[in-house]
């Protein structure tokens, strides 16, 4: 039995590397993989290896951006 047979699961950042092959594990785990990215062409290559479409039981958000934090007042960090 596959573990996620019948789940449906959103990978982001999931054109390259880690979220590539987070979204391909999923889909060979029997997971319906909904596969998003920055960069287009990628996340299509991507989500055509793997067909996958339909609700969504479980997200991987993997896509990031890092920028300079600033320090707010109360001493919370925003980035």
């Amino acid at each position: 039995m596959q573990a996620f047979a019948d789940k449906v699961v959103l990978v982001t950042g999931g054109g390259a590397g880690i979220g590539r092959a987070t979204a391909r594990a999923f889909a060979r785990a029997g997971a319906r993989v909904a596969v998003v990215d920055i960069a287009e062409e990628a996340g299509r290559e991507v989500a055509a290896t793997i067909a996958a479409d339909g609700r969504l039981d479980c997200a991987f958000n993997n896509a990031g951006i890092e920028e300079e934090h600033v320090r707010l007042a109360g001493g919370l960090t925003a980035v």
